[in-house]
């Protein structure tokens, strides 16, 4: 009887609080746990990122014209309201105290009016054949609208009328990857003085 009780007792599995389950649960949840705090971290890190860049822009339009007095209210307004931030005050008083001239001023550049249109000149050849035969192919291959321009002896085909040259860059991408890697943008009045229509081209005095 004695023995039996012995023998009952080393069959007694011994019960403790961690077991293998349990210590593979706890590293997944330490796991997971660093994983969110990681990308909470990040997501913060990004916003403030975000905010500086904001606020950087902010800055330099706030300076962007050729105006003073203008870039020192407008300096203040964003600091004012809260668009940029300055805790200590540092930008503000520096913009109050400093004299007109130590405000930075980015000048707007001013375009004139004489230089629209833009057009994008493709190509050009010294025989009207040979151009035409550009001109066909861009504007059926292509499906734009383009001129021939006779000018210093050579026939060439001019693409669009364009109020900005940045209007005009996409279909000048288009333009050097089909065929003609050498166009450019130009301004038609500079680039075309007074074009006479000829019948067929424009010829350029």
């Amino acid at each position: 009887m004695e023995k039996s009780i012995k023998n009952s007792e080393k069959a007694e599995p011994k019960h403790t609080f961690f077991n293998e389950n349990s210590v593979t649960v706890i590293v997944a949840i330490i796991g997971i746990t660093g994983s969110l705090i990681a990308t909470a971290y990040k997501g913060v890190l990004d916003l403030e990122i975000k905010k500086k860049e904001i606020e950087q822009a902010l800055i330099m339009k706030a300076v962007e014209n050729n105006d003073l007095d203008q870039s020192r209210k407008n300096l203040e307004f964003f600091i004012k309201s809260g668009f940029i931030s300055d805790p200590e005050g540092k930008i503000l008083k520096l913009v109050q105290d400093t004299v007109k001239q130590s405000i930075p001023v980015i000048p707007t550049t001013v375009i004139s009016q004489s230089d629209a249109p833009y057009v994008i000149v493709a190509s050009s050849d010294n025989n009207i054949i040979g151009a035409k035969n550009e001109l066909d192919y861009v504007t059926g291959k292509l499906n734009l609208p383009a001129n021939l321009y006779k000018r210093n002896g050579y026939y060439c085909v001019i693409i669009g009328n364009y109020d900005s040259r940045e209007i005009a860059k996409p279909d000048l991408l288009l333009v050097q990857q089909k065929r003609f890697k050498t166009a450019y943008i130009s301004s038609l009045p500079k680039w075309c003085s007074s074009p006479s229509d000829k019948n067929g081209y424009f010829e350029c005095k």
